[in-house]
């Protein structure tokens, strides 16, 4: 139980930082902190500590307001 809500805070700061990271609108670090995030959550899927659609869910959020920001004006 405790590696499960290790990893799970883990994913939950990483989302957290790439949501400050969209906020701040800096496109060139949006791609990388998705890139990172997207490896924590296949990460955590494939070891079973979250389900699919739950981690599809939370990268499809982020990735949806992330693009926001792509089609934002400058």
């Amino acid at each position: 139980m405790g590696r499960n809500r290790e990893v799970k805070s883990a994913i939950r700061t990483l989302i957290k930082k790439a949501r400050q990271t969209i906020e701040a609108k800096d496109r060139g670090q949006v791609s990388a902190q998705l890139r990172e995030v997207n490896r924590a959550l296949g990460k955590a899927v494939s070891k079973g500590i979250l389900k699919r659609n739950t981690a599809s869910r939370w990268l499809s959020r982020l990735a949806r307001s992330a693009s926001h920001l792509a089609t934002a004006q400058p």
